[in-house]
């Protein structure tokens, strides 16, 4: 290995914590979903961490779908229960390369 590392996640709905080794090396919000990973990385085996969070808007719209009684949020003005669900988690695709 010569030159540095960066793992992109391609498109992410929509923040990402990165981590390599168990050690965080990024938290990702906007575009692109890229993060240097060179410093975290060993030779050998390694692990890779990516934990998505997403808005609420899926869990409102699935909410909106249940009955009242079964319901685990209640919003003012939510999606409607015929609402479409919105693309949501690590969607990619996910790239590592390396830079000189």
């Amino acid at each position: 290995m010569g030159g540095r590392l960066f793992l992109n996640l391609g498109k992410v709905e929509e923040i990402a914590v990165v981590s390599v080794n168990g050690h965080v090396t990024d938290t990702l919000w906007a575009e692109p979903y890229e993060t240097d990973i060179t410093q975290y990385v060993r030779k050998g085996q390694n692990s890779l961490t990516v934990q998505v969070t997403s808005t609420w808007y899926n869990r409102l719209v699935y909410d909106a779908r249940q009955p009242k009684e079964q319901r685990k949020t209640w919003v003012i003005n939510g999606p409607s229960d015929k609402a479409e669900l919105c693309p949501s988690g690590l969607l990619g695709p996910v790239r590592l390369t390396e830079r000189k």
